[in-house]
């Protein structure tokens, strides 16, 4: 719900569905929001893409009991946790200072290879 309600605020709000050149051009304010809503996208996406996941490894601990699954079905949640944990983290300080992540114009700043991680 919080996704959907986000990406339907970037689209009223922040121009999503236009092409950045027109919003360059025609409201340069927009290009900046629609960044804090793509900090904001991303960082739900990664936290809720393993939730699905896990809700499967938790069906299938109580289908197969026995114990070697139990240890291989553990490991997985705790991967998957784990993998979560770092890609949120990774996602909020991708950047220094915070606002480079939606204006990279900011004298100083430094970001990872966002392409290279995403």
């Amino acid at each position: 719900m919080a996704f959907s309600g986000i990406s339907i605020g970037a689209v009223k709000n922040a121009g999503v569905g236009y092409h950045i050149s027109y919003l360059q051009e025609k409201d340069p304010e927009k290009v900046l929001l629609w960044g804090k809503y793509l900090v904001a996208i991303s960082t739900l996406y990664f936290g809720g893409v393993n939730v699905p996941k896990l809700a499967i490894l938790a069906l299938y601990r109580r289908l197969f009991p026995n114990k070697s699954n139990r240890v291989a079905i553990y490991t997985l949640i705790g991967n998957l946790i784990g993998l979560t944990i770092a890609t949120i983290v990774t996602a909020l300080v991708a950047c220094t200072p915070f606002t480079a992540n939606w204006n990279p114009e900011i004298p100083g700043s430094h970001c990872i290879n966002k392409e290279a991680f995403f």
